[in-house]
This record gives structure tokens, C-alpha cells and sequence, in this order.
């Protein structure tokens, strides 16, 4: 069974007690951050409130990377077939190997 994450864009949202909150685009609760640093590991509030809203940034922007990369890719692709250079097979290389992790997912 392969379940899928739950459609983006998300939002992140902290109440009046400091706690930090992952939201979908209809505002149903993804994750949930308490207000006590200590619950996870020794951060401060402000370090778990960035880190939820960095999560969302990479979350929201993921699919358009991976689009940005596969468009780079066939460039690269076509101008070392353009030139018979094969200056470019390093850089394809590594791009082919993030895009074989995002498969993974």
C-alpha cells in the first residue's frame, strides 16, 4: 500500500500559546509542534516555529524543483549531443541520481 502525503500547498500557523501547527489548503491539521521545546530535542520556540515553516517551504516547492530539474536535465542532455561533448555526463549523472531518490518517495 503506498499512501500519498497530503496534497500541498500547506501553511503553518503558531496560537496564542506558541504552538506550531502544519496545515493543508482546506485548514485540516498535518502535524502538530507543542509549545515545549524540550518535547523533541533542545531547540527554542523560534528554532521549532522555522523549522515548521521550513518544512512547508521544501513540502510546497518540492514538485516544481523536481519539473525545473527534468527541463535542466534535457538541456544539458542536448547540448552535449549538439557539441559530442561529453563534458556533460558527470551532470547528468548526478542529476539522473536525485531524480531516482525522488522516484523512490
Amino acid at each position: 500500500m503506498n499512501a500519498k502525503h497530503t496534497p500541498t500547498p500547506w501553511e503553518t500557523d503558531s496560537d496564542r500559546n506558541g504552538s506550531m501547527s502544519i496545515f493543508d489548503n482546506n485548514g485540516k491539521s498535518i502535524a502538530f509542534m507543542p509549545d515545549t521545546s524540550e518535547t523533541f530535542h533542545n531547540g527554542t520556540l523560534e528554532e521549532q516555529k522555522a523549522n515548521a515553516k521550513r518544512i512547508v517551504h521544501c513540502v510546497n516547492t518540492h514538485d516544481s524543483l523536481i519539473y525545473a530539474l527534468q527541463q535542466a536535465r534535457s538541456v544539458i542532455n542536448q547540448l552535449g549531443a549538439l557539441s559530442g561533448d561529453k563534458l556533460y555526463k558527470h551532470d547528468l549523472e548526478n542529476i539522473d541520481a536525485v531524480l531516482a531518490k525522488e522516484r523512490e518517495e
